[in-house]
């Protein structure tokens, strides 16, 4: 078989040299090379073609991760902005914070003090949010709503109201 410039088999009027053997030129790195019925293909995760240092919720291909949290950093984004970044343990990505997931940590941890959030485990999740107009995917941390014996009682010494 042979290949035309862009990789694809040529056709016999087409000045392509290539051979069978050999991978069309220029394979973009991404890519596999295969080869099914004499016919070539490119096999990619379109993913991998637009690299993040931040998880997305296609890095969990669906399912719900288990993580424990490695750390907290404040990191500026391509915007200028600058927005807290969790870290894991074992990962090499963190995710960065928005208003949802920060209070569903703070819920499920029980302190707004990001340093008592170290060695503990959270739950990932990919679903969907409304951005912009459109339907967009997004990660979530799972809440974790406590039994009532778990959740911490109130006093009525606490119920002084500060304002």
């Amino acid at each position: 078989m042979r290949w035309d410039h862009y990789g694809y088999p040529a056709s016999r009027h087409d000045e392509a040299v290539y051979d069978l053997s050999d991978p069309p030129p220029e394979l973009p790195r991404h890519c596999e090379w295969s080869i099914i019925n004499d016919w070539s293909e490119y096999i990619m995760d379109i993913n991998d073609a637009f690299p993040s240092k931040y998880l997305k919720a296609g890095d969990l291909k669906g399912r719900e991760v288990k993580v424990k949290v490695a750390g907290v950093t404040l990191e500026q984004m391509g915007d200028g902005e600058v927005k807290p970044v969790v870290s894991f343990e074992g990962k090499e990505r963190g995710l960065v914070l928005n208003k949802i997931n920060k209070e569903a940590i703070v819920t499920n941890l029980g302190s707004s003090d990001t340093d008592d959030w170290i060695g503990k485990e959270l739950t990932l999740y990919p679903t969907q949010t409304e951005f912009a107009g459109r339907v967009v995917p997004c990660l979530r941390v799972k809440l974790i709503i406590p039994l009532e014996e778990e959740r911490p009682q109130m006093h009525p010494e606490d119920d002084d109201i500060p304002f």
